[in-house]
């Protein structure tokens, strides 16, 4: 998951969900949320998707354009309320769970009504969800439902959620690419066993390398290393690897020489509204 500009999701919802501002679209607001507000934002559907382009580095251009759906909160006034102020409690109050099925459906609902061709997209998953013995009775209706074709569907996990709820994220990953829809770890690296973790969840189909690596890859020989070693693990167990956080040139032009597949940040492409992606 890569973080908007002014802070902090599949292939399904969010585990994490980006919700600040990107520039020059809205400002956000800091401010003091309760969970009674979460609660009122769920029954009211006060949130709002947008998303961010994921590019491919190597070879020819992607016959799919791919995506990264990303949610914001609206406070009563329609001001975006930071992701730091209402996230973290939503996860301690077990409500993230419920925001995930929201953006599960909303953004599977607003593709298919608008018959979009050329385009596929990835959700995040909450630890929430992943606790949630019914959430896969819940997509695979969704999906079903939107009668969109799985393999434009990708889910997202973090490797911190998927570890919290090994058995649980370990049967999802299942039945989710049982059903044709694809699942990357996110945030890969950032744990103290990230490859352990990933030979306990495999097989996946993607891995995308923790921001802070690939911040850093260009000034820091370790991070570039380590960058490097992620990158040659994945691709030889026949990995997609992403890139977060590419926020320059340089950046991009490392990545690109180590061989990552493909790129994330706003250097690559700034989120934009979904709607908007979709009448494009």
């Amino acid at each position: 998951m890569t973080e908007f500009s002014s802070c902090a999701a599949v292939q399904f919802g969010m585990a994490r969900f980006a919700l600040s501002t990107p520039r020059k679209i809205m400002t956000s607001r800091r401010k003091a949320v309760t969970a009674a507000d979460i609660h009122d934002a769920i029954k009211m559907g006060r949130f709002r998707l947008y998303a961010q382009e994921i590019r491919k580095l190597k070879g020819d251009e992607l016959p799919v354009r791919h995506y990264e759906v990303l949610l914001r909160m609206l406070d009563v006034d329609g001001g975006i309320v930071e992701p730091d102020a209402f996230i973290p409690l939503a996860e301690s109050h077990n409500l993230m769970g419920d925001i995930d099925r929201w953006v599960i459906r909303t953004a599977l609902r607003d593709f298919c009504s608008r018959a979009v061709s050329g385009l596929s997209f990835s959700l995040n998953l909450s630890a929430n969800s992943l606790n949630d013995p019914s959430l896969w009775i819940f997509m695979r209706k969704e999906l079903a439902t939107s009668a969109l074709s799985p393999g434009l569907v990708s889910f997202e996990i973090t490797e911190s959620a998927a570890i919290s709820n090994f058995l649980a994220a370990k049967r999802l990953i299942s039945q989710v690419r049982s059903a044709g829809c694809h699942v990357l770890l996110d945030d890969f690296g950032k744990g103290f066993n990230s490859f352990g973790s990933l030979r306990q969840l495999f097989p996946i189909d993607g891995i995308k390398i923790d921001g802070e690596f690939i911040r850093h890859a260009a000034t820091n020989k370790v991070d570039r290393v380590i960058v490097e070693s992620i990158n040659m693990i994945g691709q030889r167990l026949g990995l997609t690897t992403v890139a977060e956080h590419v926020e320059d040139q340089r950046t991009l032009s490392i990545v690109h020489s180590l061989g990552i597949d493909q790129a994330q940040g706003f250097f690559v492409a700034q989120p934009q509204l979904f709607a908007d992606i979709l009448q494009a």
